[in-house]
């Protein structure tokens, strides 16, 4: 169990960090990436993995049911309608904060997409079964025309 926990971090830090040779300045493509933790929830044998979403894809599951979390520290702002923000290396330790319902929607974000790679892959260890990661973060969010609240027209926190 402990070395699947351990493969499914590295698999979320491989894809969260970029895959060695990839070219991290092209522009993201429509198709959204599955980065699979083979994790088995807690109450059942069904298979969670983290759906790393580009913007577009990430924007349209914002509403109904699904949660937003920014797991970026220090504060550099939210996407509106975020409902929680909980440092992305504290997730276990305020695990009671979040949705009890573990099949509850949650879209994870940070800055750049490190820190919500590892959030990720924690809430699946946690149990939850839909969890999204916005492929490049907020500064993917913002370079595809959207826009971050809580700070300023230079990016500075307000």
């Amino acid at each position: 169990m402990i070395a699947g926990v351990l493969i499914a971090a590295a698999v979320a830090l491989y894809f969260g960090l970029g895959m060695p040779g990839m070219d991290h300045g092209s522009t993201m493509s429509s198709v959204d990436h599955a980065a699979s933790t083979s994790l088995a929830a807690p109450d059942g044998p069904v298979p969670a993995e983290v759906r790393l979403l580009n913007p577009s894809s990430f924007s349209s599951r914002i509403g109904n049911d699904a949660v937003l979390l920014n797991v970026h520290v220090p504060f550099e702002g939210d996407i509106e309608g975020t409902k929680f923000s909980i440092p992305f290396d504290k997730i276990a330790e305020q695990a009671s904060s979040l949705p009890a319902d573990l099949d509850t929607p949650l879209l994870v974000y940070c800055r750049s997409g490190r820190m919500s790679a590892i959030a990720a892959a924690e809430l699946v260890r946690l149990g939850y079964r839909d969890v999204s990661d916005l492929d490049g973060g907020m500064q993917a969010w913002e370079k595809s025309g959207r826009l971050v609240i809580g700070t300023d027209s230079e990016g500075s926190v307000s």
